[in-house]
């Protein structure tokens, strides 16, 4: 641990990228604010902090907007380098390198920088074939080796009001209710197609009558058609952390590689979760208990594969 690192006095973290990058870097965020006391600058995406990052001990976050319609994935780096003002230590958490990042290095001229490619001072090494939550944490264990990344993957901060609303809803359901939580909707081709997840979700409410199913993401699918569909609350289009709230009050998660899934696994969730082009090694499951299914594509994962997943995880459940 250098002087140059640990006793920066305006040190910033750079983190523009998905939804789902968020929860897989909370325990780096976690340790970046515990290693320097409230000085920390935290630059990402707009709605950020309100949805994931409430109660971190850091100086400021500066939200920026992050334009994802091209591949350099651009954000304005002169702005952002203007409202950070000085910076003696630049940490990036982006696995992508584009003209953005190097305007900004160009602009702060940091005493020190940290990030995944050779422009930063200290490049680390893009790995990844190994879980993006430890490969996030490589970057504070540049500055103390001594952490552990368990020490901080503990949930995000609920926001009280939402806590408050979902408390009142579950409390409308039978006594002795169990929640499932279903995701399944994200970019097609990680989508698996929604009558296998109706013919899953029979499965499940058939064996469990006490469970209640909440679906949720950004769009509704019509999940709700089986035998079973009125156990089957459709919640499509929550805000962010009116669904986190409901996700941890849940009793298992089901679902696709989404910041859901990952969500699930902070608040210890288990989970059964279907993977196609993207690798469970990388982004699944981390802490929680779990089920993986990994396909060629989504296509190829049927429906027994993911029943027999679901009854080994619940046997396991019922065994607790």
């Amino acid at each position: 641990m250098t002087a140059a690192r640990i006793d920066a006095f305006d040190p910033v973290l750079l983190l523009v990228n998905a939804r789902g990058d968020y929860l897989l870097n909370l325990p780096t965020v976690r340790a970046a604010a515990k290693i320097f006391e409230g000085k920390l600058s935290v630059a990402v995406r707009r709605g950020v902090p309100d949805d994931f990052y409430q109660g971190l001990p850091v100086k400021r976050f500066l939200e920026i907007d992050l334009d994802f319609s091209s591949l350099n994935q651009r954000f304005d780096a002169d702005e952002l380098a203007r409202r950070i003002g000085c910076c003696d230590l630049l940490l990036s958490l982006n696995p992508w390198h584009a003209a953005p990042t190097r305007r900004l290095l160009d602009v702060l001229q940091p005493k020190w920088s940290i990030g995944y490619h050779s422009d930063f001072d200290d490049a680390l090494n893009l790995d990844f074939t190994r879980h993006n939550t430890d490969l996030g944490f490589d970057l504070v264990r540049r500055l103390d080796p001594t952490l552990r990344v368990e020490d901080f993957a503990i949930p995000p901060v609920l926001n009280d009001q939402a806590v408050a609303w979902t408390d009142e809803l579950l409390s409308h359901l039978p006594a002795g209710h169990r929640i499932v939580v279903l995701h399944g909707e994200t970019k097609e081709n990680k989508t698996w197609p929604s009558e296998r997840f109706v013919s899953v979700l029979d499965h499940l409410l058939n064996r469990i009558p006490n469970v209640w199913v909440f679906d949720i993401g950004y769009d509704r699918k019509p999940h709700d058609i089986g035998s079973f569909g009125a156990r089957i609350i459709p919640a499509a289009g929550l805000p962010m952390r009116y669904a986190l709230a409901i996700l941890a009050r849940s009793w298992l998660f089901l679902g696709i590689d989404s910041c859901f899934l990952h969500a699930a696994d902070l608040f210890r969730v288990p989970g059964v979760a279907l993977f196609g082009p993207t690798d469970p090694h990388e982004f699944g499951f981390r802490f929680a208990k779990c089920r993986h299914l990994k396909g060629s594509t989504m296509w190829k994962i049927n429906v027994d594969q993911v029943n027999n997943a679901l009854n080994e995880i619940l046997n396991e459940l019922d065994g607790n």
